[in-house]
């Protein structure tokens, strides 16, 4: 699929993902000694690629609804293709997606 990314600024899971831009957001209100942290923490605790099918269904709506535009035997070769990416990340009986969060103190 050839999807457009969003505009720069636009709503999402990861609008605030560019360090600067984030910053420049906390200090338009006057906010002063903005400090960001980034914190690795685990995203999605499940327990195997199926499963991790169906989260994805649940929590990444935009990529969803490019993939419910496939037709039915593309779109069961991108659920078959996600869970066999994501079945050997599984270990210890657990797959984990980890992820980066911005921790961001600042005073007024």
């Amino acid at each position: 699929m050839d999807a457009p990314g969003p505009p720069p600024g636009a709503p999402g899971i990861f609008a605030l993902a560019d360090r600067w831009f984030l910053q420049s957001m906390v200090e338009a209100p006057g906010l002063q000694d903005v400090e960001l942290e980034e914190l690795e923490i685990d995203v999605l605790e499940i327990a195997d690629g199926k499963a991790y099918s169906a989260a994805t269904s649940d929590l990444a709506a935009p990529v969803m609804t490019l993939v419910n535009q496939l037709e039915d035997s593309d779109r069961q070769r991108y659920n078959a293709e996600l869970i066999t990416t994501a079945d050997p990340l599984e270990q210890y009986g657990t797959l984990r997606m980890r992820g980066t969060t911005w921790i961001v103190p600042a005073s007024k």
